[in-house]
């Protein structure tokens, strides 16, 4: 057993990857009620109140403000409140409540697309900016690092969850895993898997082509009837040599 896994219950996730084994076999549960909760302070419900209210009034118009000026930045607003008086922890994104912000660099494109939808537009001075002296957006450059292959992964939509298209360049991702199993292991684990699902695809290929010499079908048409069509493409995209073969 690795040192910081004592104190522990062991079970299938000290075996292999399995998040869910470790809450399920080290969790302990709480049989009591809520007695031992403080209820909500005056300040609190003000503060409540206001931000609920907010909440119905965008839920009316689906957008309070847009600040079409100013780049999001961590300086980019003065102090912005939902109650500057009953406030415990101060600040919000932007200098009021319910106002959105901009990311330019997040990616220039999806900035013109949320304007638009609610009929706003972006300052001018701002626009010529991003466009003279602007450096390269998130989504440019997740677009260079991209190889041909992914690119075409992608647009047949076999990878889902890549960098591109999220503002603020996060990735989907289970951290839990890291820190419960080491990088190591979990790399091995992922490599196991391609190579798993390598095998499958090329089993679908070879019943495909099997298919097709039997029935004298095309494809298109067995695509649809022997798999689905994002399975069809993945074994034509992993094994194009084997289907040039096949499909003389």
């Amino acid at each position: 057993m690795q040192t910081a896994w004592q104190g522990f219950k062991t079970g299938k996730w000290s075996e292999s990857i399995d998040v869910s084994d470790f809450i399920k076999q080290n969790y302990v549960a709480y049989d009591g009620d809520e007695a031992f909760l403080a209820g909500p302070t005056k300040k609190t419900e003000r503060v409540l109140d206001l931000f609920e209210k907010m909440c119905q009034k965008e839920t009316r118009k689906h957008v309070i403000d847009i600040d079409t000026k100013h780049p999001s930045d961590i300086t980019a607003f003065a102090p912005g409140y939902i109650s500057k008086d009953d406030n415990v922890i101060v600040g919000l994104q932007t200098d009021k409540l319910g106002k959105r912000s901009i990311l330019p660099k997040g990616g220039i494109r999806m900035i013109y697309q949320e304007l638009d939808a609610y009929n706003y537009k972006i300052d001018q001075k701002l626009d010529e900016f991003c466009h003279t002296n602007l450096f390269k957006s998130h989504n440019d450059g997740v677009f260079d690092a991209y190889t041909a292959e992914i690119r075409k992964a992608r647009h047949n939509r076999l990878l889902t969850g890549l960098p591109d298209s999220y503002g603020r360049g996060r990735i989907i991702g289970d951290y839990r895993r890291v820190a419960l199993l080491d990088g190591v292991n979990m790399v091995a684990a992922k490599l196991f898997a391609v190579v798993v699902q390598a095998q499958v695809a090329y089993i679908a290929a070879k019943i495909i082509i099997l298919h097709h010499h039997s029935n004298s079908v095309t494809p298109s048409a067995l695509s649809e009837r022997s798999l689905s069509q994002r399975s069809f493409r993945r074994a034509r995209m992993q094994f194009p040599a084997l289907f040039a073969s096949g499909f003389r």
